[in-house]
């Protein structure tokens, strides 16, 4: 059901205006778990639906899942609660369609994961858009969507969590609000009034460094320093309860492994490495290094061994026939690292002290500043290779958790 209007925040509320409101565009940044997400898709579902029925609306976001997650399966339970019959459908592109009388509404879902996806807004006309994280959009995307609200009364919503300040919205957008007939808004874990205090206090610490700058305090906060600025080094050798391992892909460079441990009950130990650097040594056959990873896992039962996604097929493929578990791992690189640095700096992961060259890695492992200053959150590309296995196993065992807060997504998130 939809919340009463006492349920609201002050700033919720103000979303929630925007479409009486005469401004074109509604910025809403800030912290995650702020409420501005399922305010502006209450606020864009009813402005749609009194403002223009029968009508074209572009939901977007990074991807199609996405978009699906954070906006359109509220966004259904919000449009049968004001007592339409809406329906999510998948073949020929994923809409959610909505009738009106005789109207029907159209709100076309779409990913926009490259600067190709603007392609799919070319010769649409729409009344309205609402855009998911926009930051992690291309600015032609942006453009594009700009370019199809050319309908009187047009209007456009957008949340994000900041990003560096050389990140093209804020310098474009926020920074030149007025140019852009917009209302930029900040919201903090305290606008949201669903939020109990100990749920508040979770999410400050899940974060560490400029990633608690800009996802807990919403600040425009740049990278610099060390990655992994925050860990802990240990010699606990079990037992555990399952092992895992991740390899990161090199026969000219360095190959890079490493084994993890979990107990049933405290933190993951990264409890072993395995280094081979070609640039130092000989240049080994994808069978050869296959025999290596055999030998150096001695027998070890893995749950899951993941695997750089950019490694050869035919080498994922011998590591399957020796037996191996193979699964590729999640290569996000911006958010593997946010959560990597986070899991180290709660202590989810330790580093068994036989891992010098992983530890020594860290110890250089550093934010491109020069490259923040465009707003690109990337590290130096040098001394990388067991950093890149410790984000594959990190990320690709807790995006999910820490997607969510390690918690169940609360209704008016």
């Amino acid at each position: 059901m939809l919340a009463a209007v006492d349920s609201f925040s002050r700033k919720q509320l103000r979303l929630l205006n925007h479409g009486n409101e005469p401004g074109f565009m509604l910025l809403a940044g800030g912290s995650i778990r702020s409420g501005k997400t399922w305010a502006a898709a209450l606020a864009f579902v009813m402005w749609s639906v009194a403002k223009f029925p029968g009508q074209r609306f572009i939901l977007a976001g990074q991807s199609v899942e996405a978009v699906r997650r954070n906006y359109a399966d509220d966004m259904l339970v919000m449009f049968k609660d004001l007592g339409f019959n809406a329906r999510l459908l998948l073949t020929g592109g994923t809409r959610i369609v909505v009738p009106i009388g005789n109207l029907v509404s159209t709100y076309h879902i779409i990913g926009a994961t490259d600067e190709k996806a603007s392609i799919r807004l070319q010769g649409m006309t729409a009344a309205g858009a609402l855009l998911d994280e926009v930051v992690t959009l291309p600015k032609s995307f942006w453009n594009q969507v700009l370019a199809r609200l050319t309908m009187a009364g047009s209007k456009l919503w957008a949340t994000f969590n900041p990003s560096a300040p050389g990140h093209w919205f804020k310098r474009d957008v926020v920074d030149q609000a007025e140019r852009h007939d917009a209302t930029v808004m900040q919201f903090g874990l305290d606008d949201n009034p669903v939020l109990s205090d100990e749920a508040k206090k979770r999410y400050r610490r899940s974060f560490s460094g400029h990633f608690h700058k800009r996802y807990i305090e919403g600040l425009w906060a740049a990278p610099s320093g060390l990655i992994f600025p925050d860990h802990e080094v240990v010699d606990d050798d079990g037992p555990f309860l399952t092992m895992a391992a991740s390899v990161d892909w090199g026969m000219a460079s360095v190959f890079a492994g490493l084994l993890f441990g979990r107990p049933r009950n405290g933190s993951t130990v990264c409890v072993n490495e395995l280094i081979h650097d070609a640039r130092h040594s000989v240049t080994l056959t994808e069978d050869q290094i296959v025999r290596l990873v055999v030998e150096w896992l001695g027998g070890v039962r893995l749950a899951v061994l993941y695997v750089d996604p950019t490694a050869p097929v035919t080498f994922k493929r011998k590591l399957r026939r020796a037996g191996l578990p193979v699964r590729d791992a999640a290569n996000d690189v911006e958010a593997g690292l946010m959560v990597t640095a986070n899991r180290l700096a709660q202590r989810s992961i330790v580093i068994h002290a036989r891992c010098r060259h992983l530890l020594e890695e860290m110890g250089s492992y550093i934010w491109d500043e020069r490259k923040a200053e465009f707003g690109q959150d990337v590290p130096v590309k040098q001394a990388d290779h067991a950093c890149d296995a410790l984000r594959y196993y990190a990320y690709s065992t807790g995006k999910l958790a820490y997607a969510i807060g390690g918690a169940a997504k609360p209704r008016g998130m």
